[in-house]
Parts: structure tokens; sequence; C-alpha cells
């Protein structure tokens, strides 16, 4: 099962993240900022970053960009109660993979995580594909729309 990153600054949060992705079947990396969270991009290359916006010291905007520096193609889910739709439109335009509002949906997490799971079979069997959009929209099926947690 794919590994997956979660950045928030909320220990009791990333406990119930922890705890729900492993009981199905996810290997569960946490950071609580973003100087962890990039060490552990570069160290472990998770699957997939789920990143929360506001944490004190790097916030999650400029983690996201760095994120991106790192590894372009990486799937960062911005997961956030503190921000603007005109700030997730922008990360979302910038390469965001997902928005998800606090208090999240753990429903929805999930949903995204599966997603996450077949773009990444579908990379691993089709290493020349680039980016999200040329894997065909039966990959991804959701939406993008501000809010929709």
């Amino acid at each position: 099962m794919q590994t997956l990153l979660f950045v928030d600054d909320e220990a009791l949060f990333l406990r119930l993240m922890r705890e729900f992705f492993e009981m199905r079947g996810h290997k569960v990396v946490t950071a609580d900022n973003g100087y962890e969270a990039l060490s552990k991009v570069k160290d472990l290359r998770p699957a997939a970053v789920f990143l929360d916006i506001r944490m004190p010291g790097m916030d999650g905007v400029e983690t996201f960009r760095l994120i991106r520096e790192v590894d372009a193609q990486m799937p960062v889910v911005i997961v956030s109660g503190q921000i603007s739709e005109d700030q997730a439109r922008e990360l979302l335009q910038e390469g965001a993979f997902d928005y998800v509002t606090k208090p999240v949906d753990l429903n929805r997490l999930e949903e995204i995580a599966g997603h996450l799971e077949t773009l990444s079979e579908v990379r691993t069997e089709n290493p020349d594909q680039g980016t999200e959009s040329e894997a065909g929209p039966d990959v991804l099926s959701h939406d993008f729309e501000i809010g929709k947690a």
C-alpha cells in the first residue's frame, strides 16, 4: 500500500489520520511543521502529501511550493480550515491535487487517497505519463470545486 505524509501542527489531527489510514492498509508518516515535511518528502518520497496551510514557522503555502521544487509530480492535497477561496484556487492552479476543508470528511479523504493510488498505479505502469491530465479522465473523476469536502 502507498505511503501518505500528513503535515499539520495539531497532534490530535495527525493521530486521527494515522489511525484512520493505517486501519485501511496505508503506511502513514507525519510531520508537525513544514521543515520536517520537506525532509520527509526528500528522504521517503511518499505517494502523496496532505498539507495544512496554517502552521508556525514555514507555513503550508511555502512548504507546498518547496515540495513542488523537490518533486513537481508529487500529489499534494491541501487540508485546511483557514484558507481563502482565492488562495485555494491559486494553489490548485499551481498544481495542488485537491483541496479539503476542515473539519475533514474522512470519507472524502479516503476517496482522494483512492484516486491517488490509481494515479500512482497508472504512473508505475506508464512511466512516460507526465502529468495528472495526461493520465486521462477515467483516472481522475473528482472535482476541484472549492469548499467541497
